[in-house]
């Protein structure tokens, strides 16, 4: 098997002892997840390590899917691009796969981008933060506003979770419809005056990316932004972007720590088309009224001019002295206004007489004043009501409904058509406050706010409507209140109750029930689920049918446990077959263990001979020396046994031949030993590797045994010579003893025979000295060999215990039932 150098941190821990879980970079760059751990061999530094793609292991998609679940996600709540970033900076998880992916956000090209002082800004707070909308790069530089939420464990930074926002989440809240009419429009607006929402009436050069791609053209500049975006509130009449004149309402609003303006607008045409109309139908009212007050005019003056006239016709008469005719229609006129000329002027020395003739007095000559006076007031008053009325029914039009008509000058219609206009006016102003106060209220998420007038017809129909809306929604909030407090305690029981419900409140309550419902179910699965798992059984699964997030968790959950149930699987596979190695392992020991043994006792035994062939060696000298002294001390008798020398001398000769084989047993014996230590050596490397159940030191034990055998052998045959030298020895002893009488007459020859006794004895030390260091070397592989024996003993114990961690180990995975 041929393999390739692999390094890394997790790799250096575990190769020094250590085990753990670690987040990594594998060598091609992407994150991963890794558990190391040390194999626990004797003699063996192993380690074996686990991987998986950290992008894999957060973001699982089932084989029957072509979408993760974070690409559901995003899809579900309208979110562009989501991503998984490392606190290093690493984003190794993007559902669009941009430029960024694979990139880090910190030290990449990307470092200055929003997305990237994001990321730094969420390390340092380690909290919740938000960008502004601002050109993003790997997004075709199009306008993006981005989230980022840490996840923390024991205060430190673990992961970072942001999801990108285009255009479209904000367009789906603020290009709704309802209640805008034709020409109204909401939008927001930043800092920058650029547009964070697109307009309705103007996409083309106020959307999102047309401002950002042309700030000239798409910025808003109005009162109304200017004032939202300084922290003010209102309404105004304003010329909007399009220089139109608009009814416009605004304030600001928070994004995070960032500030926008809200602004609605509609065309003040068609904002103040109920108003307009109200100024028609009073226009109506006051184009009937006047042919009406015309005529009564008409007919009071009539009725003025009519007596005035006939008047003047009488005192004509009176003047040419003709005092019969008309008597009859004058007299029925008892009481004629004043003519309009002096008394003082009418000549008629007859006035006894006429006032005898006519029954009837003049009116006096104010009294006629006084009517036409009161005749000119009434023209005026009714032109100043009619005027006001416009100034108030305009000022109304405006939105100002704090101007009134005055009426504590007038009197009878004319007071009750000003006193109605404005009760009209205060009646809407009231119900406009009232409902502004109480819809600003909800506005800000408070129920507190109640309509406190005392209304009837229509606004008392509003006004109770409202009012009971705001009930309704109170109760309708301490109800869900009550479930999500009981829901977050774990109490999942509580359903609101739905008697006397109606309408929305009833299809809300159901709905919460359903969702607690859902959720008390749910949790029993999982709680299920759990239980199994904490059992050991692996073999169940969620089953029950749900929808949306819930199903997405229950396809998680199930897959999990098929991970689960895989990686278990293999691991209880791995677990066995490591048993049965470290129990071969064990045997394999044991059996070395008692070949070492046995071979330490055949040490022992070659030891204790060479130790005796030794003792027998020096013996061996030591009477070569005394033979010596007795060859000395036969110098003269050995001179007259020349026979007895020659056989002595061949004898010797014998011993010397002996001697020389001695010599050659010693040197095999040397060789021996010395292989015997390579062997030892190699016997050594062999037990420390212990590979293959130590068959490799079962050959070099075989060959040990072997040389220590044939090591035996040498030691046998030597002690065999030397017995045999000995035996020669004593025999030339009694043939020199024999010869002693005729050895008298051969000194030279008896002195020749002196030398070599001498030699011999010197080669026997010579051989003793051998046979020590033979000896020594046989202690020192005896003591090798009792080294490899401990050795081979504790590699016996330690697979014993790899032996019985393996057996725990596949124990502990037969609690887990798979199938």
């Amino acid at each position: 098997m041929i393999g390739y150098p692999k390094n890394g941190e997790s790799i250096n821990k575990a190769l020094a002892g250590q085990s753990g879980i670690a987040i990594q970079m594998n060598s091609t760059g992407r994150l991963e997840l890794g558990a190391y751990a040390p194999v626990q061999i004797q003699g063996l530094n192993w380690c074996i390590i686990t991987t998986i793609a950290l992008e894999e292991l957060l973001a699982p998609k089932r084989a029957t899917e072509e979408e993760d679940f974070f690409t559901r996600y995003i899809n579900l709540y309208g979110y562009y691009d989501l991503f998984l970033i490392h606190p290093e900076g690493t984003i190794f998880y993007t559902v669009k796969h941009e430029a960024d992916y694979a990139q880090n956000i910190l030290t990449g090209e990307y470092a200055d981008s929003p997305l990237g002082q994001l990321v730094q800004e969420v390390l340092q707070s380690k909290t919740f933060a938000m960008t502004d909308y601002a050109p993003y790069a790997p997004s075709n530089n199009n306008p993006s506003a981005f989230i980022a939420q840490p996840l923390l464990h024991n205060d430190k930074v673990e992961l970072i979770v942001a999801v990108q926002l285009d255009e479209t989440i904000m367009n789906k809240i603020m290009l709704q419809r309802a209640g805008m009419g034709d020409s109204g429009e909401t939008y927001l607006v930043g800092n920058d005056k650029l547009m964070r929402s697109n307009s309705y009436l103007a996409p083309d050069t106020h959307s999102i990316i047309a401002s950002f791609a042309n700030p000239a053209k798409g910025m808003v500049n109005t009162d109304s932004s200017n004032n939202a975006l300084a922290g003010e509130s209102g309404d105004n009449i304003i010329k909007n972007y399009r220089d139109d004149l608009v009814l416009s309402a605004y304030t600001p609003v928070k994004a995070g720590d960032k500030q926008w303006a809200l602004v609605a607008e509609i065309n003040q045409a068609e904002a103040f088309a109920p108003i307009k109309t109200l100024e028609w139908f009073i226009g109506i009212i006051l184009l009937f009224s006047i042919p009406v007050i015309i005529g009564i005019a008409l007919w009071l003056t009539h009725s003025i001019t009519q007596p005035l006239n006939k008047t003047v016709e009488v005192i004509k008469q009176l003047a040419n002295g003709k005092f019969n005719k008309g008597d009859g229609d004058i007299s029925k006129n008892k009481t004629l206004p004043q003519p309009p000329f002096e008394k003082s002027r009418v000549v008629c020395p007859f006035r006894k007489r006429v006032g005898k003739f006519f029954s009837f007095r003049f009116p006096k000559n104010d009294e006629m004043i006084t009517m036409l006076a009161a005749t000119q007031e009434m023209s005026e008053t009714l032109q100043r009501v009619i005027l006001d009325i416009q100034s108030t029914v305009s000022a109304a039009k405006r939105g100002d409904l704090t101007l009134r008509v005055e009426t504590q000058s007038l009197k009878g219609f004319m007071k009750e058509l000003g006193d109605s206009t404005n009760q009209l006016v205060i009646t809407t102003s009231m119900v406009m406050e009232d409902m502004t106060r109480v819809m600003s209220a909800l506005a800000e998420g408070r129920l507190d706010e109640k309509t406190k007038g005392d209304y009837e017809g229509i606004y008392a129909q509003v006004s109770t409507s409202s009012q009971i809306t705001i009930e309704n929604l109170d109760q309708i909030i301490k109800n869900i209140q009550e479930v999500v407090d009981n829901a977050s305690r774990g109490e999942l029981e509580t359903l609101i109750n739905l008697y006397n419900k109606q309408g929305f409140n009833k299809d809300l309550s159901q709905a919460v029930n359903a969702l607690v419902e859902i959720q008390k179910n749910f949790s029993n699965d999982i709680g299920i689920l759990l239980e199994n798992l904490k059992n050991g059984d692996f073999t169940q699964t969620i089953q029950t049918e749900y929808a949306g997030e819930f199903d997405r968790i229950k396809q998680n959950a199930n897959s999990t446990i098929e991970k689960l149930i895989s990686t278990l699987s293999q691991l209880s596979f791995i677990a066995d077959v490591v048993n049965q190695a470290a129990t071969k392992i064990e045997n394999g020991n044991k059996a070395l263990s008692l070949r070492t043994e046995e071979q330490a006792t055949f040490l022992e035994e070659t030891a204790a001979s060479m130790e005796e062939m030794t003792s027998t060696v020096e013996q061996n000298a030591k009477n070569a020396k005394t033979a010596n002294k007795l060859a000395i001390s036969a110098v003269k008798v050995a001179k007259n046994s020349d026979l007895i020398v020659n056989d002595a001398v061949d004898m010797m000769r014998q011993v010397s031949t002996f001697s020389d084989k001695i010599s050659d047993i010693v040197s095999i014996i040397n060789g021996i030993a010395f292989k015997t230590k390579i062997l030892a050596l190699n016997a050594a490397i062999e037990a420390a590797h212990a590979g293959e159940q130590g068959r490799g030191f079962a050959v070099v034990a075989a060959e040990v045994r072997q040389l220590a055998q044939r090591s035996a052998e040498a030691g046998k045959e030597i002690n065999a010579l030397i017995e045999e030298s000995v035996s020669n020895i004593e025999t030339g002893t009694i043939l020199i003893e024999q010869a002693g009488d005729g050895m008298h007459n051969i000194i030279t020859s008896i002195g020749r025979v002196t030398d070599m006794m001498s030699e011999i004895s010197g080669a026997s030390t010579e051989q003793s000295e051998g046979i020590k260091q033979i000896n020594t070397a046989i202690v020192q592989m005896d003591q090798m060999t009792q080294q490899n024996a401990a050795l081979v003993e504790e590699t016996a114990t330690n697979a014993q215990g790899l032996a019985q961690q393996a057996t725990k180990l596949t124990d502990a995975f037969g609690q887990f039932k798979f199938n």
